[in-house]
């Protein structure tokens, strides 16, 4: 196996789905959940106990992002639209865009790996 992983984890589908991928391919395996002040509070409690049911060890980042950037995930106002399909029926920038939310965390997690000498980061997006 590769020296540890870090997995940047939501407790979503696509995520989740990493998990799994990377329980299998490293070890050390860590999970990092990130509390960013999104409005679909339950992502962030069923990340934890997705990760604790696999018994991976976890980390929870939070970063209260609704302070500092506007978005309707954090709240600014603006409503969710219900599907993909609504969101692009809009001009310009979906109202779900969290300005370089990614690259923030990838920041986070490339400080998490690095804390505990892992080599790899995981993403499921």
């Amino acid at each position: 196996m590769n020296k540890g992983a870090v997995v940047l984890f939501s407790g979503g589908i696509d995520s989740t789905t990493t998990l799994y991928w990377a329980r299998k391919k490293f070890a050390p395996l860590r999970a990092l959940i990130v509390d960013y002040g999104q409005q679909h509070r339950i992502e962030v409690e069923m990340a934890k106990k997705i990760a604790a049911g696999l018994a991976i060890a976890y980390d929870v980042v939070t970063l209260p992002l609704e302070n500092l950037l506007s978005s309707a995930l954090l709240g600014d106002g603006r409503s969710i639209p219900e599907s993909l399909a609504a969101s692009r029926k809009e001009p310009g920038v979906p109202s779900t865009y969290v300005p370089f939310r990614n690259g923030i965390f990838l920041a986070l997690a490339a400080a998490c790996a690095e804390s505990h000498a892992s080599r790899n980061l995981v993403t499921g997006f």
